[in-house]
């Protein structure tokens, strides 16, 4: 039987969790990367100028050997996510490649953190964020970005809500573990309570998922800050048919074309470890008809290839988790422990909740603000002028609206629910699920609604657009 995994052995901590326990630099020490770090001083006027691009065409071509440790890389990762994302979607003509002065350091670099060269959750959440007080706790009111396509508080608050549920997850870890090691000593009680504490914790991360409302304004995330994040994975309709050029790349593993899909909260390894953890699968999407999957259905395939866009230490985690996870099979083989299922179910209900205000903020910020401007191009019979990448696919139905990670929105993220709520051991959790209570109302999803990260994934999820939101 394989030991249960350190935090410290994967360098994560149960006060930060996924996040970096000390906090990401803000500028490369060496004078050898002044280049990228004097674009990135002006980044947002040199983007609005519209002159983002010749001077990345004017960069030199420098080498990722003087970056000393991960804490350097993650931040060459950043810098160069930013001038290829803004490079690519930055002009109404989109761009079909990125230059060898960005791409071949960004190759380079991502193969070293052994994550994929494209921005992603890590990048714009996990990877950009600094405390304004070093000595209080990481929540939204002592939080700032360090970088933003728009240069917007929208952008930047989109961001730290995540980075805020990362940290509010953080103590999620050191529970599922102990509560693991209490299923191995067949120590009920102990299970119990962890899972009671885990339940609390959740409630939390809704809690901040809630948040984004406050200050994200739906108009300003779709057509203004949605563009930036879509990835180069089936965005044909939005000018790449063919993925995007990493000039200079042609001799590397993976060629000189790629097809990546965009930074997604699918990438989040807090999410996958709740689903492991409680034993929860997702299958491959059934277009709403939950009666046709089994657990012989296969894997979903889109969470599985988000998995490659983690950090490597976070991925490996997981892998060691899915080895040795036990705590619904304990609390099956214990069904008749009324207390100890209703702590599990407990748990299936906070994430359940989670999910269904994830729902309501796909509606908010993508399902309604697409039928607006569907509804206005009709209207106009013509596009706006400053529409970039992704602002430019017009979907015909809801059914076609696609996230920033590259999915089909509402197929998913619906099906994730049931999948969770399925899950439930005792009778009144069966009852939750089977009146599917908390049912989004998609006609009167424009009221006041949780609002949170956004995104989702989808049977379809390798013939859709691409960009940042999912779980």
């Amino acid at each position: 039987m394989r030991s249960i995994p350190q935090l410290q052995d994967y360098a994560l901590s149960p006060i930060t969790g996924f996040l970096p326990s000390q906090p990401p630099i803000s500028r490369l020490p060496q004078k050898y990367y002044k280049p990228w770090e004097t674009i990135m001083g002006s980044y947002n006027a040199l983007l609005l100028a519209g002159r983002l691009r010749d001077v990345v065409d004017d960069l030199p071509e420098l080498g990722i050997h003087e970056l000393r440790n991960d804490t350097q890389r993650r931040r060459a990762f950043l810098i160069l996510s930013f001038l290829a994302h803004g490079y690519v979607w930055g002009e109404a003509q989109t761009s079909t490649f990125i230059p060898a002065s960005i791409a071949v350091p960004w190759d380079a670099v991502s193969r070293l953190l052994q994550v994929r060269p494209v921005c992603s959750h890590a990048s714009v959440c996990l990877w950009n964020w600094t405390p304004l007080f070093e000595s209080e706790p990481l929540s939204l009111s002592n939080l700032a970005t360090q970088h933003t396509f728009t240069g917007s508080t929208d952008e930047s608050w989109f961001y730290l809500v995540s980075t805020a549920m990362e940290a509010r997850g953080a103590p999620t870890l050191p529970i599922i573990l102990q509560c693991i090691g209490a299923a191995r000593r067949e120590s009920t009680a102990e299970v119990t309570y962890n899972l009671r504490a885990l339940a609390i914790h959740l409630d939390d991360m809704a809690v901040a998922l809630s948040r984004m409302h406050d200050k994200c304004d739906p108009y300003i995330f779709y057509h203004k800050i949605r563009p930036y994040l879509a990835g180069w994975k089936n965005m044909a309709d939005a000018g790449l048919p063919n993925g995007l050029c990493y000039e200079g790349c042609e001799d590397t593993p993976d060629g000189l074309y790629r097809k990546y899909s965009g930074g997604s909260n699918a990438q989040s390894a807090l999410i996958h470890m709740l689903d492991i953890a409680l034993g929860i699968e997702h299958k491959e999407t059934a277009d709403g008809h939950m009666e046709s999957i089994s657990s012989l259905s296969p894997k979903n395939a889109f969470m599985e290839d988000m998995r490659n866009y983690m950090p490597a230490n976070q991925r490996k985690f997981l892998e060691h988790l899915t080895e040795i996870t036990n705590i619904r099979e304990y609390c099956l083989s214990h069904r008749g422990d009324a207390v100890l299922s209703e702590a599990y179910d407990a748990c299936l209900a906070m994430l359940k909740t989670f999910r269904d205000r994830h729902l309501s903020i796909v509606s908010r910020y993508i399902i309604i603000p697409a039928g607006n401007a569907k509804r206005a191009s009709e209207d106009s019979n013509e596009k706006l002028a400053e529409s970039k990448g992704l602002a430019k696919v017009k979907a015909k139905s809801q059914k076609e609206l696609k996230g920033t990670g590259g999915t089909n929105l509402m197929s998913f993220l619906k099906q994730s629910r049931d999948e969770t709520t399925q899950m439930a051991i005792s009778n009144w959790a069966k009852n939750l699920a089977a009146n599917n209570y908390g049912e989004i109302d998609l006609a009167k999803a424009d009221h006041r609604a949780f609002i949170g990260l956004a995104g989702s994934y989808g049977k379809e999820w390798d013939s859709v657009n691409g960009g940042v939101c999912g779980f």
